[in-house]
């Protein structure tokens, strides 16, 4: 089947017992990259009553649990049975995780060109990503994505809030983002990683 299948993120969510909304990471699981402000992030909407899961792909698994294992027990507490580390994966679990978010977290300060943003975008899934490296050039605030400062915790956690809770708001940006990928990232031969998926298509 396709990469792009729905049917996968049903899937993985079954196989993993994920019912909350669900926020994918891709990528090295650093500061640098915002993984841990995702993590605070998702401790202070939990601890507000607004359950939601966070699913990291990538290597550094080691780093983000020693920085978990740093935090007060409450924080401890609001994140038990809500992180989910997947380490590196494959291409197939990429994609599936993507089809099964509902949105994609990349508050990166090192990016400069976030070929997540446009597989997220692919799958018409919204983003956050922060104001910071060459993530502002790809999304659009507001349009395509919601842009946040670097390792503000209650900033993200007020953007991925809003995207669970506006379905509506988060249908928009995702499908402004699928639209944009498909005409202007296509084809043009930087964007090799691109055509591999369609390929699969």
């Amino acid at each position: 089947g396709s990469l792009l299948d729905p049917g996968l993120g049903a899937a993985f969510r079954q196989a993993r017992g994920i019912t909350r909304p669900l926020v994918a990471f891709l990528g090295a699981q650093t500061y640098d990259k915002g993984a841990f402000t995702l993590a605070l992030a998702a401790a202070a909407l939990n601890q507000a009553g607004d359950a939601v899961d966070i699913a990291y792909a990538g290597p550094g698994s080691d780093g983000l649990r020693a920085f978990l294992a740093r935090q007060p027990d409450a924080v401890r507490d609001a994140l038990d049975g809500h992180i989910h580390l997947l380490g590196l994966v494959d291409e197939q679990t990429k994609h599936a995780l993507l089809a099964a978010c509902d949105l994609l977290a990349l508050p990166s300060q090192v990016d400069t060109f976030g070929i997540v943003l446009l597989e997220a975008w692919l799958h018409g899934k919204p983003v956050v990503g922060a104001d910071a490296g060459g993530i502002p050039e790809l999304v659009r605030a507001e349009e395509t994505g919601l842009l946040v400062p670097f390792d503000e915790a209650d900033s993200l956690a007020r953007a991925i809030r809003r995207l669970i809770t506006d379905r509506g708001l988060a249908a928009r940006l995702g499908a402004a983002g699928r639209s944009r990928t498909l005409q202007e990232y296509t084809w043009e031969h930087t964007y090799r990683a691109l055509l591999r998926i369609y390929r699969a298509v």
